[in-house]
């Protein structure tokens, strides 16, 4: 939040009002941590697609970016594949008791993914499901620990608790 106001999940107060009252110091803060690498292959902006004000300003963030200096050159690899993405339709959960195994397992599948790709042909290096209502966290640790043992998803070695 800026400290002079909000952007209410707004897009355009995030691109064209607050956004670029604080876009110079954001990226002078950029600028000295660059300077201080001595050999700066790149690095990673993680955003998210779901609510405007982010959306907004990064995007605001990437066009100046890229106009800054030529060997930034910002690619949107860092987003999240699903970020607040409903799984199940909204009429099956409205007349169905979905468990937290359905739901959890849905996040998986390739149909629900937000890029063309198929989870399973890959390792995950981590993985973090965010569950909002009555959920019962020995539910969530039940259904991962199934994920888990099940093999369906992969995760890279040096990360052994995946989530």
């Amino acid at each position: 939040r800026h400290r002079q106001g909000r952007c209410a999940s707004n897009y355009a107060r995030g691109h064209y009002t607050i956004g670029k009252e604080i876009t110079g110091p954001v990226l002078d803060r950029i600028r000295k941590l660059a300077d201080q690498c001595t050999g700066l292959q790149g690095f990673l902006v993680f955003h998210s697609f779901g609510r405007g004000t982010d959306s907004g300003f990064t995007s605001l963030l990437m066009e100046r970016l890229s106009n800054s200096r030529p060997i930034w050159c910002p690619i949107p690899a860092s987003t999240s594949l699903w970020p607040r993405m409903p799984v199940i339709s909204a009429e099956k959960a409205y007349h169905e008791q979905l468990t937290v195994a359905e739901i959890t397992n849905a996040c998986f599948e390739p149909a629900n993914q937000m890029v063309k790709c198929d989870p399973r042909h890959g390792k995950y290096m981590a993985c973090c499901l965010l569950y909002r209502g009555d959920v019962v966290p020995k539910d969530v640790n039940a259904a991962t620990a199934t994920i888990k043992a099940k093999r369906s998803i992969q995760f890279v070695d040096w990360c052994p608790t995946g989530f």
